[in-house]
């Protein structure tokens, strides 16, 4: 009985979650269009929101005592993300134009914080210098793309409904929203950290696969929904830098800014399995978007096939 109403916690939780989230993305969406915010610029933005989720789920984690998990759902959902977001979406779209050469910034800094993500689980005695790093670059790359000149976007304003000039009144309305939606993660994402803790014991259920999948995977549908949505309007650009984006985030917010006060201890499998593979998948996914004109259906099945033969390795050797 206990166990059932921990899964059906859970999955309130999970709802709570995913309904915050749609509707964060969808007003910071409608803010980018609305100001004219550029297509990598506004990848950000809208990772930044669909990402709350997952580092807020690892931060809360982290601050209970439940290192392994926090570290699984950043790694984790790194992992699922560039099959669920960059895969899927070439899948669904049919191809993803990898769009201007100024969108290597996001896979530069993107790499570098996924060394540092590396650093940070393999050499945890440096988990101060380390962690300061990762958030101190991933705030001066934010701040570059803010700063970029080109304000041109994909959506026009034809396309999105909006007005060509900003409505105070519509503009109040969305950002009331974001805020709106930002809580209901937090709130969203506590309860389905407490759930999961809890409620693997009662299914015997393994911490692991808690961490490295079902929290990942759940905590990813926002990103997941987010990138499909912009490669079928078009906005191929803001799709792949999402993706990057997402998980530049969760390596510098998930698991740099928790170190900086807190020693991150990651288990055997995410030292010997999981972060190799991250490192594998991220190399793929920039050599198939570097060398095609455009990722397509065969590029995306290559990135979630690797997912699965991920999955099959994980069970098989560490359960």
């Amino acid at each position: 009985m206990h166990a059932a109403l921990t899964g059906l916690l859970w999955l309130a939780a999970l709802a709570l979650t995913l309904v915050a989230g749609h509707y964060l993305v969808h007003a910071l969406s409608l803010l980018g269009a609305r100001f004219r915010i550029s297509d990598p610029l506004l990848g950000l933005i809208v990772a930044l929101g669909a990402d709350a989720p997952e580092v807020i789920s690892a931060l809360l984690a982290l601050s209970r005592g439940a290192n392994d998990i926090g570290i699984g759902v950043i790694v984790g959902s790194n992992i699922y993300n560039l099959a669920g977001l960059l895969g899927l979406a070439a899948v669904v779209a049919g191809q993803v134009p990898p769009g201007p050469a100024r969108l290597s910034l996001d896979r530069a800094v993107n790499v570098f914080l996924t060394v540092g993500l590396g650093a940070l689980i393999l050499v945890p005695l440096f988990h101060v210098p380390i962690g300061a790093v990762l958030v101190l670059a991933f705030t001066a790359y934010a701040l570059a793309e803010a700063m970029m000149p080109e304000r041109a976007t994909a959506v026009t304003p034809e396309d999105s409904d909006e007005p060509r000039t900003p409505n105070r009144s519509s503009t109040r309305s969305l950002i009331t929203l974001v805020v709106i939606g930002a809580a209901g993660i937090i709130a969203g994402s506590d309860l389905l950290v407490s759930a999961s803790i809890s409620l693997g014991p009662d299914l015997g259920i393994p911490e692991s696969v808690i961490a490295t999948f079902a929290l990942p995977i759940a905590t990813s549908l926002p990103n997941t929904w987010a990138a499909v949505l912009l490669a079928r309007r078009g906005m191929a650009v803001a799709a792949i830098a999402t993706t990057f984006n997402s998980n530049s985030i969760n390596a510098a917010l998930g698991a740099g800014l928790p170190s900086i006060v807190l020693v991150l201890h990651a288990s055997h499998a995410a030292r010997v399995l999981d972060l190799p593979w991250l490192a594998l998948m991220t190399l793929t996914a920039l050599i198939l978007v570097g060398m095609r004109r455009a990722l397509g259906r065969v590029e995306g099945c290559v990135l979630i096939g690797m997912y699965g033969l991920f999955v099959v390795l994980r069970l098989l050797w560490f359960g």
